[in-house]
């Protein structure tokens, strides 16, 4: 498939899918503290490591069709399609949950850290395929900052409902939220420069392979991608560390399951709002002063000193200072400098390696995580809050060491995939 130019771009159309993307995460933020809850009640606190390791069970397949579909349908309607299964899916998990069925909650936590990535990614790779360089730099800021007005919504309305409404009734919105979120994919398609979705697509092959249908021969041609894979991937191992670490804390306090969704649903709508300050304030500021080479550095840098502090003072509120400084990077800072490797590449890099790394290779890690923290669990020990801030110190010492030269050697070609870096 072609690549679409890189002068030319539909800012109007990146903004209609940021509004998809809004109405997606405000389902979502609305879904996790929910499942949360959800599954802490029905197995425990200390299960979340072994329901994380079944995620790749499910992703793996999913993300096939994913590419099979993309082949088949092309980006748009394969969007389209994502957004129709995840609404279906979870009014399943509603009946079930309804019906007394409380194994549907464990279904609900996997389903959700499996969707939401692949939705949000799809819209991504949308976006980039809008924007050049410049018009990235000028305005991915604001691009999500409009996606993050959903997720505080979101957040706010676990808040400030949960206790009244009841948990699982609180589910019916993000199935609800699918409908703007479909009809807003549709308009920035329609709006969009998609001329690699008028293509006649690429024909399914009797010799193609798996890796050929996952995307991985793009790996091949564009080293960068490697570099993205390692800081994805080692990204979410801490994420896991430190998100565990939270919910170690959250149950400890002995609160009701409507009263932790709360809990859990201010401190997500919190992480939104600095997030929103990093991409006002902080982000511009970083992305014409620093190097990508030097912000891939000094996110790990900031991410080491917040769990230093909870390992001092250890507390609720410094653990969710520390998965709110996580988040909120990740969201703002992290994806700026991420998304920015992606622009120069052709189509099945950008809508193909992409999903691969930002959905499987971002849950794989989570659940790799995961399983080995089960099998320590199941050796006979004891999964504690203080070993989950140290292994969190060990995951940032190895992200600054290996990035810091992994980083220089891609500097020094001047060049990355006919993209220079900036």
């Amino acid at each position: 498939m072609p690549q679409l130019p890189r002068s030319v771009s539909s800012l109007p159309a990146a903004f209609f899918m940021a509004g998809s993307s809004a109405a997606n995460l405000f389902g979502y933020e609305v879904m996790r503290s929910c499942s949360n809850s959800l599954f802490n009640a029905s197995f425990g606190v200390d299960k979340l490591p072994l329901a994380l390791t079944l995620i790749p069970l499910v992703l793996l397949p999913i993300l096939f069709l994913y590419n099979r579909s993309l082949e088949r349908f092309g980006p748009k309607n394969t969007y389209l399609l994502t957004n129709i299964l995840f609404a279906l899916t979870l009014l399943g998990c509603i009946a079930g949950l309804k019906m007394g069925w409380y194994f549907a909650s464990g279904i609900l936590y996997v389903f959700r850290e499996t969707y939401i990535v692949l939705v949000v990614e799809q819209a991504w790779s949308f976006i980039n395929s809008q924007m050049n360089k410049d018009d990235a730099r000028r305005y991915s800021g604001k691009i999500m900052t409009l996606s993050s007005c959903g997720a505080i919504l979101g957040g706010l309305s676990v808040h400030q409902f949960a206790e009244s409404f009841g948990t699982t009734t609180l589910l019916f919105i993000p199935a609800l939220m699918a409908v703007p979120g479909i009809l807003f994919g549709a308009m920035a398609y329609q709006r969009g420069n998609t001329e690699f979705d008028r293509q006649p697509h690429r024909p399914r092959s009797e010799n193609s392979s798996l890796a050929s249908s996952l995307g991985l021969e793009s790996f091949k041609n564009h080293r960068v991608l490697h570099l993205i894979l390692f800081l994805v991937l080692i990204s979410q191992v801490y994420s896991t560390l430190v998100t565990l670490n939270f919910q170690f804390f959250l149950a400890a306090a002995q609160l009701s399951m409507d009263q932790q969704s709360s809990i859990s649903g201010l401190i997500f709508s919190l992480l939104y709002v600095v997030s929103l300050t990093f991409q006002f304030v902080v982000s511009p500021r970083l992305m014409k002063k620093l190097s990508l080479q030097h912000i891939h550095v000094m996110i790990p840098l900031v991410h080491a000193s917040a769990i230093a502090a909870t390992i001092l003072y250890p507390s609720i509120t410094t653990a969710a200072c520390a998965l709110i400084l996580f988040k909120s990077l990740d969201y703002s800072i992290f994806r700026a400098a991420k998304e920015i490797l992606y622009i120069p590449l052709p189509f099945d890099a950008q809508f193909r390696a992409k999903e691969f790394i930002d959905v499987f290779g971002n849950r794989g890690s989570k659940s790799v995580a995961s399983f080995l923290l089960s099998l320590y669990q199941q050796a006979g020990f004891t999964l504690t809050s203080s070993l989950l801030l140290w292994l969190n110190i060990a995951v940032t010492s190895s992200w600054i060491f290996i990035a810091s030269p992994w980083n220089k050697a891609m500097a020094s070609t001047k060049e990355m995939d006919g993209g220079i870096i900036p």
